[in-house]
């Protein structure tokens, strides 16, 4: 689904992060975020600058050699894939996470009485196992639920975007040789989480103003958390291979262009 934005403009994860993230893929970044963007002096808006993963902030003071202390990594120039993009994309699955529990405990409130106490569940995780399908649940809020989608959303649009522009030979993934064959699978198993979690995001969409929506608002929004967690076991996994491979100088890029 794609929600309609004037104010969202296409804020770039490099290729790479992309393909960190893919696994199946706090502090904001304007990498995700439009409000974080940098503003013109008419009022536009656009992306904030993005650090590479390579070159970090040596660049802009003349300091050619690489400073990230988190990443001496192996490859260089355009697609090259670090430390740096991984930990951004991890930033992004966080948020979308985060919008899943909140529309999950949004589907899941219940009348409060006498008896109730004052202190909040505050879930890390949500799962079926904690949905009561003959529960008494109060009505789901749409304005709330369209605020939680519409956070989400862009984030997902995204990932689509840039796993797009990979496939159509515009942008490259660069990764250390010898681990292409694990980066294909890691790309795959992201591209499917992604549009699966487009699929379930329009779901619960079309549920807004349904009546009697909570169980099916709490379990798109549950499905959807389970695909980010599986991204996010992804992503850890392509952090690792690059840290194992940070001392491989040869480089090989991933088949992904479709025709």
């Amino acid at each position: 689904m794609q929600i309609q934005n004037m104010n969202l403009k296409r804020y770039s994860l490099t290729p790479l992060a992309v393909l960190m993230l893919i696994t199946l893929a706090a502090p904001q970044s304007a990498d995700c975020f439009p409000s974080l963007a940098s503003k013109s002096a008419d009022g536009s808006t656009s992306p904030a600058p993005h650090k590479s993963a390579i070159s970090g902030g040596a660049e802009a003071s003349g300091d050619k050699s690489q400073k990230n202390g988190d990443l001496k990594i192996f490859a260089s120039g355009p697609g090259a894939m670090g430390l740096t993009d991984l930990r951004d994309v991890g930033l992004c699955v966080m948020q979308i996470k985060q919008q899943a529990i909140n529309i999950y405990l949004e589907a899941t409130r219940k009348p409060v009485d006498i008896t109730c106490v004052a202190t909040l569940d505050d879930p890390s995780h949500i799962s079926v196992h904690g949905l009561a399908t003959d529960a008494k649940y109060l009505e789901a809020r749409p304005e709330w639920l369209t605020f939680y989608i519409g956070t989400m959303e862009p984030i997902i649009h995204l990932f689509k975007e840039d796993v797009k522009d990979v496939e159509t030979g515009m942008e490259k993934v660069i990764v250390p040789k010898g681990t292409k064959d694990k980066f294909e699978k890691l790309f795959d198993d992201y591209e499917t989480a992604v549009n699966s979690m487009n699929e379930h995001l329009s779901n619960i969409y079309e549920e807004i103003h349904e009546s009697d929506n909570n169980v099916k608002v709490a379990k798109e929004a549950i499905k959807i958390f389970e695909l980010a967690d599986t991204i996010e076991k992804g992503r850890q996994e392509a952090f690792h291979l690059l840290k194992a491979s940070a001392d491989t100088k040869e480089t090989e890029e991933l088949d992904r262009k479709k025709n």
